[in-house]
């Protein structure tokens, strides 16, 4: 019979669910010899897949990246504190100003359905 989408069964949150798991077993100590293998102790650990409310909230191994991305972002705006409040921007600043005056000089010989220059206050 071919699948269907009409044929699936629908998740039911009360329904009995399978949760997929795989027993491993480890052996602790072997004796080698020449005529055979011999287990002494054997341990069999059940390994599960974790459901949706089993896993933890905060990992606490990747402690260090969180570090280090928090201070990246302290140190960028810590070291862009002194450039903001520079010369050089404000040199910047009247160029943009020039710039923005330039074209809305070359906008004004358009039509004007082509004009959709931003209102200049809102630049500062």
């Amino acid at each position: 019979m071919p699948w269907n989408s009409n044929s699936r069964l629908q998740y039911m949150p009360n329904a009995i669910t399978f949760y997929p798991s795989i027993s491993l077993r480890l052996v602790h100590h072997l004796i080698f010899s020449t005529i055979s293998l011999e287990v002494l102790a054997m341990h069999q650990v059940p390994v599960r897949l974790f459901r949706h409310n089993e896993y933890e909230r905060f990992l606490t191994t990747p402690f260090p990246y969180y570090g280090a991305s928090f201070t990246t972002m302290v140190a960028f705006f810590l070291a862009s504190h002194p450039f903001i409040t520079s010369e050089i921007v404000l040199r910047w600043s009247k160029l943009l100003q020039f710039l923005f005056a330039l074209f809305k000089v070359v906008l004004s010989g358009l039509p004007k359905v082509v004009q959709c220059v931003p209102d200049p206050s809102l630049l500062k």
